[in-house]
């Protein structure tokens, strides 16, 4: 009842991805005829950065460590691989346990603010992102933005946000995983075709272009 009543009552619903108006068409038939799809902008702060790769140790960040954000599969998929592991967010004591298990090089990172969030993304050579679920992955456009090649998954509404911009895996697969980090290592071309690829997609994400989206459906409710 909570939405019912709102979404009965209301003349136009939003929603930020195509996946996410999927989902919600299974809990409440009939309201597509009043479902736009507007999805979230990327902050403006998150801009590009050229950076030379480090091909010796290459950087990787994973951002989450909610059970979603499939940090489990990630180690598993660098165990025995020359790089460091940047994570954002809170290790449980398994976590942790399983990377030094598997002698992952890591640096954990907890109540960054904004302006060393950013840093973070502009520190790294490659941002890992094969979430189990998400019903946007604003991380994805981040790292577009900043111009870092992505790996993300191939499933929910990932794709949808990374566009062609993105390395697609199975996130399920700890070999395709691996398989896609060590593409970006090897293959320069790849880097470069999936960072310029990045920035065109993450171009529709500004806060003007989203804006523009909602001015058009205000006034076509005038």
């Amino acid at each position: 009842n909570w939405f019912k009543t709102p979404i009965r009552r209301a003349t136009a619903l939003t929603t930020i991805s195509r996946y996410s108006a999927s989902e919600m068409a299974q809990f409440f038939p009939g309201m597509n005829k009043k479902l736009s799809i507007i999805p979230n902008p990327v902050d403006d702060r998150f801009s590009f950065r050229e950076y030379v790769f480090n091909s010796n140790k290459p950087r990787i960040l994973h951002i989450g460590t909610k059970v979603n954000k499939n940090l489990e599969r990630v180690i598993s998929a660098l165990a025995g691989m020359n790089v460091v592991l940047l994570i954002l967010g809170l290790l449980s004591k398994e976590q942790q346990a399983m990377l030094l298990e598997n002698k992952i090089d890591f640096h954990q990172y907890i109540g960054l603010d904004f302006n060393n969030v950013i840093k973070l993304y502009e520190s790294a050579d490659i941002v890992l992102f094969p979430s189990l679920y998400e019903g946007f992955g604003m991380p994805i456009l981040e790292a577009q933005a900043t111009g870092r090649p992505v790996i993300t998954s191939n499933t929910t509404a990932m794709p949808e946000t990374a566009g062609d911009g993105a390395y697609l895996v199975n996130p399920q697969e700890v070999h395709e995983i691996r398989d896609a980090v060590l593409q970006l290592i090897e293959n320069s071309s790849l880097r470069l075709r999936l960072i310029e690829a990045g920035r065109r997609n993450v171009a529709n994400y500004s806060a003007s272009a989203i804006a523009e989206h909602y001015i058009t459906l205000y006034k076509s409710l005038l």
